[in-house]
């Protein structure tokens, strides 16, 4: 294992500040001509480090998408997998969701915004909003606290 020398790593941190501030203090002529004189094309180096700048950053978006994908996978196998005690029949969660929208009329609005009445919701739509607003937290309060299940007895 190597030891680090504190006196070369501290020399060679300001040799990085000081070439750093001098490409900061230097025109856009005196760079080009450097970069000339080293035998660089600077348009061929200005094109390979936009294209690198653009890979990193589709390389950025793609992972960032992919987390996002991951996430939301795992969000909704909770949610349909979750047990929020919605009614057996179909009439039944149907009559929950008018329930639901009647005594919040801006629910009705965003659910109709897809469904022009929502009798013509299937089933499986109607379970669905059902399971999305009870993780909410939105159905909560219509489960009375003495029932079977609820928080008040077992």
């Amino acid at each position: 294992m190597a030891v680090k020398d504190p006196f070369l790593e501290e020399a060679l941190e300001r040799l990085i500040h000081l070439v750093g501030d001098s490409a900061f203090d230097a025109t856009d002529e005196e760079i080009r001509e450097e970069m000339l004189d080293a035998g660089e094309d600077p348009k061929e180096s200005a094109d390979r480090l936009r294209a690198k700048m653009r890979e990193a950053a589709e390389r950025g978006r793609r992972h960032r998408l992919k987390v996002l994908r991951k996430r939301w996978k795992r969000s909704v196998a909770r949610i349909e997998s979750a047990d929020y005690r919605l009614p057996e029949t179909p009439a039944e969660r149907l009559d929950l969701l008018y329930m639901v929208v009647d005594a919040e009329p801006v629910l009705r609005q965003q659910i109709t915004v897809q469904h022009k009445d929502l009798k013509e919701l299937s089933d499986a739509d109607v379970s669905r909003y059902l399971r999305q607003l009870a993780e909410l937290g939105a159905l909560d309060d219509l489960y009375d606290e003495d029932e079977p299940g609820g928080d008040g007895e077992e």
